[in-house]
């Protein structure tokens, strides 16, 4: 019984999954107007508000919305002929934009990669997974993308690719909750 109250404490640890968030002061700001802010970037940024936000709730000041944006990594494939390749990820997510007077809450979850690799002219997709199955093979990216502990040398071009287009996945959430603060902290012209 000790064993699994522990396992059961431990298993939180071990997640990967991944969510992006921050809280961020907008003094000056009242609900209202953060608000119709959320909204308004939502519209810009993704294009067409009516097929991206899912949620408007104006009692608990909640709009939730589907988000969208692409990576891309190139490398060289490793063998006796080096071709240029291309990974690219298109990536869909969940953005939930909590709101209060002078303040607002941001969460970017539910990564969803839909990966697909160029290789010369070619072009193959791969089944969409979750971002959490990518993280989950970090370490053997890591493993793998080292020519002195690869198993396979011919893998390591690749397993590099993985990784930094992880890094970059990771760079463009965190650019994405940027762009959201910046319109969340302009001022409106009144015109």
């Amino acid at each position: 019984m000790k064993y699994l109250l522990l396992l059961l404490i431990c298993i939180p640890l071990f997640s990967f999954s991944q969510e992006y968030s921050g809280i961020v002061d907008v003094p000056g700001k009242n609900i209202t107007q953060l608000h119709s802010s959320a909204k308004e970037w939502l519209a810009l940024t993704f294009k067409s508000a009516n097929s991206i936000i899912q949620l408007d709730d104006t009692t608990s000041h909640k709009v939730v919305g589907n988000g969208n944006c692409s990576v891309n990594e190139s490398y060289y494939s490793s063998g006796l002929v080096e071709i240029p390749c291309n990974r690219i990820w298109n990536i869909d997510f969940i953005i939930l934009i909590a709101l209060k007077d002078n303040k607002y809450k941001a969460t970017i979850s539910d990564l969803i990669i839909n990966d697909a690799s160029q290789v010369g002219s070619g072009f193959t997709k791969i089944e969409p997974k979750p971002y959490s199955n990518y993280l989950d093979q970090k370490d053997f990216y890591k493993n793998e993308s080292n020519p002195e502990t690869a198993k396979y040398k011919n893998t390591c071009n690749i397993s590099k690719a993985y990784l930094n287009i992880m890094d970059k996945t990771d760079a463009q959430m965190n650019l994405i909750l940027q762009s959201l603060e910046t319109k969340m902290k302009s001022v409106d012209a009144n015109w």
